[in-house]
């Protein structure tokens, strides 16, 4: 049986991944120590129910990623600050305790061998991911590093997944698919929709700066892509 010490994040982890946590809560704070003294993982699963700081009852999604820590940097009052790197892909079989924190009995999941569409996937990935991430610097006013996007079609699927400014929700549903080429393909009509979406904010700016009328559709694109909190100001 394999277990495994949850925690259970607002926020969607991917295999590949890098994540910096501020470890303050006492039962964490017990769990992280544990697993640095075990040289042992532990599971990333998004909030499903309830909140993640202060919420023994909260449950997470079934489907989540082993973090590695990589560096565990003491703070006071007992905090820690962690540097984590996503591995395997696990399910959830079922909870095993709640106190002092959640365990977990899971299932680590394989990933099947691509078809032989992934490669040209990938490649149509790494033609749109230019313009995508360009729209979004311009629209946050920042800069932004262009992801190195990796031929292997597993590994590239979870490059994308990270890049993709999208709510909790889609990234969820990236990470369940099981296979890498369908991953891609849903990735790819996230990023031509999201794509699309940024070039009307963009126009309507640039409307709106010219003083000329814009229409009201841009916080809907903004929320129902991005999420909620989302902004590009």
């Amino acid at each position: 049986m394999n277990t495994l010490r949850l925690f259970p994040l607002g926020s969607v982890f991917f295999p590949g991944a890098t994540m910096n946590i501020h470890v303050f809560e006492e039962r964490y704070r017990r769990m992280v120590r544990e697993c640095v003294e075990d040289d042992a993982p532990f599971g990333i699963a998004l909030v499903r129910e309830g909140t993640e700081v202060g919420d023994p009852s909260c449950n997470p999604h079934s489907i989540g990623t082993e973090a590695r820590i990589m560096r565990c940097d003491p703070l006071p009052e007992g905090r820690f600050l962690l540097d984590v790197r996503g591995e395997r892909r696990f399910s959830i079989v079922r909870l095993l305790a709640r106190e002092p924190y959640l365990l977990a009995e899971v299932e680590y999941l394989a990933e099947p061998p691509p078809t032989a569409a992934a490669g040209e996937l990938v490649a149509r990935a790494r033609a749109g991911l230019p313009a995508y991430v360009d729209l979004l610097a311009k629209m946050a006013n920042v800069q932004l590093d262009m992801p190195d996007l990796p031929d292997d079609p597993v590994v590239a699927s979870y490059v994308i997944a990270q890049t993709l400014q999208t709510n909790d929700a889609a990234k969820q549903r990236l990470l369940e698919v099981s296979r890498a080429d369908e991953r891609l393909r849903a990735e790819l009509a996230v990023l031509q929709r999201a794509t699309a979406a940024l070039e009307r904010i963009a126009a309507q700016r640039e409307s709106a700066a010219r003083g000329e009328p814009t229409t009201s559709g841009k916080r809907k694109d903004q929320e129902r892509l991005f999420g909620v909190y989302f902004s590009p100001n």
